[in-house]
């Protein structure tokens, strides 16, 4: 009789161990909603979704421009990210000429390969030393020569340097970022965001952030 019961008891926390990582995996499955920002994971993209289409956002001045927070971005998987169909991309607000120097001859681009280091929304503990580290790709035509940086834009700065000179990249090059952090005293969830900017102090591409929570143990 006792080793039914122990053999009832294993069978019913089996089940339940079974029912809990169904009920995980069906919690963690995105399902698009009008409003959403998505990004696909280790792509600098942004899309909102309009009437269930996913429609691309083609830079940050019309992404700021509409009202978008970006801490509300989700990053999803390709599996969800092909799931939903492409619609419209939204109109630029930036006007089709603009005063100042000529432009540029070659262009600036640049690629997110990958999170080396501290993925989003790591767990560490108050005031403690890290460092963050983005793959990027010069994805443009320009060389990045003396005069071009990695530069904080907005969030928390979490104690680091504003400016990272980034070294000489030919088009096409890969390198690595690497900038060392400290994070803060209180509690929470913390966004430091960070693009790349040129010789004429031009910012160019999108946001490239990193997300920790601070948890006191």
């Amino acid at each position: 009789m006792i080793v039914k019961a122990i053999v009832v008891v294993v069978t019913s926390v089996t089940l339940l161990l079974s029912a809990s990582i169904s009920l995980n995996s069906q919690q963690q499955a995105y399902i698009p909603k009008d409003g959403d920002l998505i990004r696909l994971k280790e792509s600098t993209d942004i899309y909102v979704i309009q009437q269930g289409r996913k429609c691309f956002i083609p830079d940050p001045e019309t992404f700021e421009a509409k009202g978008y927070q970006w801490d509300q971005v989700i990053e999803v998987d390709q599996a969800a990210f092909d799931s939903i169909q492409t619609g419209i991309p939204i109109s630029s607000v930036k006007p089709s000429f603009q005063y100042g120097p000529p432009k540029k001859a070659c262009t600036d681009k640049v690629q997110l390969i990958s999170e080396v280091t501290i993925p989003h929304h790591t767990l560490i503990r108050p005031g403690q030393s890290f460092t963050k580290i983005w793959r990027l790709r010069n994805m443009g035509t320009c060389p990045w020569e003396s005069g071009y940086c990695f530069v904080f834009v907005g969030g928390s700065p979490m104690y680091a340097q504003d400016t990272i000179t980034v070294p000489p990249i030919q088009p096409k090059g890969v390198v690595d970022i690497s900038i060392p952090m400290i994070a803060p005293s209180t509690p929470g969830t913390y966004q430091s965001r960070w693009r790349m900017r040129n010789e004429r102090n031009e910012l160019f591409g999108t946001p490239i952030w990193v997300t920790i929570v601070v948890k006191g143990w």
